[in-house]
């Protein structure tokens, strides 16, 4: 369909955005399922009549469905809920999309076990997903995909069905190591290094590695470290 947009009229690919959603995150990587957005953001303030290919293709839909203003007919809902935006905007003002073209960690709202991957491609982020952007990426990005981190979840964060939610409001109070830059440095390399290994199962030594910094860092014992380890293994 983004072909077919495209072909007849170029112009729409301005707004055909990629598009990951929370089951497309994997430790370290995302795996992208050529899926596309319209990414018609109200804070960009985006004219539909501009593209035309894409306006013909949602009016296909129907303008009443689209409509954001919670109409109803024989008490059934059949348009969006009632916002400020225009028919063909999406829901949300989205005055960060911007950073959505940023370096970022991503990962899903729900899981086991933290599943955070690094995305340099740019990638337009569901509901289902949270994003990271900033300064030092690569050394949050070690500490986040840490045994500790995840075992440190496992204690505060409450669960949904069978995984844990890790919401921004409880990985806010993660307690980041300031390391010495050498170590910073160390983590970066080991980082980028896992990261230019595919598929996962190649990261195993290199993650060990990790761990190993951050157990050291936060002096924790042997026997606390087998308690952290024996506790994720039981997730």
């Amino acid at each position: 369909m983004r072909d077919r947009l495209v072909d007849e009229d170029p112009k729409s690919a301005e707004i055909l955005k990629p598009v990951l959603r929370g089951r497309d995150i994997e430790r370290y990587h995302a795996k992208w399922m050529n899926l596309w957005l319209i990414a018609t953001m109200p804070s960009q303030k985006i004219n539909i009549d501009d593209y035309s290919a894409i306006k013909k293709y949602l009016l296909h839909y129907g303008k009443e469905r689209l409509c954001q203003k919670n109409l109803r007919k024989n008490g059934k809902l059949i348009s969006r809920k009632k916002s400020p935006h225009r028919w063909y905007e999406l829901q949300d003002t989205c005055a960060y999309h911007n950073k959505f073209f940023e370096n970022k960690i991503i990962w899903p709202e729900t899981s086991v076990k933290g599943i955070f991957a690094f995305d340099k491609n740019g990638m337009i982020l569901d509901k289902t997903v949270f994003m990271l952007t900033g300064s030092k990426l690569h050394f949050l990005f070690g500490v986040l995909n840490s045994n500790l981190l995840n075992w440190y979840i496992s204690k505060i964060a409450p669960t949904i069905g069978r995984g844990y939610t890790w919401g921004k409001v409880y990985l806010e109070t993660i307690p980041i190591p300031i390391v010495s830059e050498i170590t910073t440095t160390k983590v970066n390399l080991l980082v980028e290094e896992a990261l230019s290994i595919i598929p996962y199962e190649g990261k195993w030594e290199i993650e060990t590695q990790l761990n190993n910094i951050l157990f050291e860092f936060h002096g924790l014992s042997k026997i606390e470290i087998d308690i952290v380890n024996s506790d994720l293994v039981n997730l």
